[in-house]
């Protein structure tokens, strides 16, 4: 499972310098995003009074975390693996009178820094199964191409279900996924969310080492 997480602080909008997108090895990615956002404005191209109708909501980088969720059987005891990293960027552009109008930039994720329980664990998912360690693969990303079941007003306080669809690339993999969405607004400023899915490793070509009495499901599981 895989969770991001953003909180947001206005400015005028510009196309944030770095995007990104999220992904997992087989399990449910999840995302609690809290956003530092920025106004957005083409004064070129918009009136002031459109200048100032989008904001961009950037991931909020000491709120923001991603993370995957494995169950294994471990000396005969079911176990749930958890990977986690803070190192998630992402944006979202929203039109509060609108929100039909919504996007969501690519999210990136340092595949790198993930971190479970144990300091082996870590060296096997970094070196064998994301090969993280190779700089063309330290990077998951997801590339959104639509969101489906965006509301037609919003109000602070509430609470809205979506789902993204996207382009989530793990490696040299790259498949359709969907995000199921969850989103509150908690004031004109903040934005809080968190995106889950499920994704299969085989879909990936992610390959567990074997170890001695230890199995693994084919599936992972999410957070919220």
């Amino acid at each position: 499972m895989l969770l991001v997480g953003c909180g947001r602080t206005p400015t005028p909008e510009e196309e944030p310098a770095a995007s990104s997108s999220v992904a997992q090895a087989d399990s449910e990615p999840t995302a609690t995003i809290p956003v530092e956002p920025t106004p957005t404005s083409d004064e070129a191209a918009q009136t002031p009074a459109e200048a100032s109708s989008k904001t961009l909501f950037y991931f909020d980088p000491t709120a923001t975390e991603a993370r995957f969720l494995v169950d294994e059987i471990l000396l005969g005891q079911d176990k749930t693996v958890i990977g986690v990293t803070s190192l998630v960027t992402g944006f979202i552009s929203v039109d509060l009178a609108d929100p039909t109008t919504a996007q969501v930039g690519q999210i990136e994720i340092d595949a790198r820094d993930f971190a479970t329980d144990s300091r082996r664990r870590n060296t096997s998912i970094s070196r064998y199964i994301l090969q993280s360690v190779r700089d063309e693969y330290r990077y998951i990303t997801f590339e959104p191409t639509a969101i489906e079941g965006l509301p037609e007003a919003v109000a602070v306080g509430g609470s809205y279900e979506f789902n993204i669809i996207g382009d989530l690339t793990i490696r040299d993999i790259t498949r359709p996924e969907t995000f199921t969405t969850t989103v509150t607004l908690v004031s004109d400023e903040a934005l809080e969310g968190l995106a889950v899915t499920t994704v299969t490793r085989a879909d990936y070509d992610l390959t567990i080492p074997s170890v001695p009495s230890r199995r693994r499901s084919q599936r992972g599981s999410s957070p919220g």
